[in-house]
């Protein structure tokens, strides 16, 4: 991996998920509570701004990484 793409992913995860999922342990994370962090990140766009479907897009592809490897460390 790049280490742009890092710096990327490390971007959008302190930008959106941790203020959103920071506090939560792996076993409290649920579909219905990711959905609302996306939605969260759709909501914060405003008239004008660029488009943020395609940044909650991003994130939720990153998350799908980061939660994917936690599965794989916690077994």
């Amino acid at each position: 991996m790049k280490p742009q793409t890092i710096d990327k992913y490390e971007y959008q995860l302190d930008r959106y998920v941790a203020p959103f999922l920071g506090d939560k342990r792996l076993d409290e994370l649920t579909p219905a509570l990711c959905q609302r962090l996306i939605n969260s990140v759709v909501a914060s766009g405003t008239r004008g701004d660029s488009d943020m479907a395609t940044t909650a897009v991003r994130v939720r592809s990153i998350l799908n990484i980061v939660l994917d490897r936690a599965v794989i460390h916690t077994q």
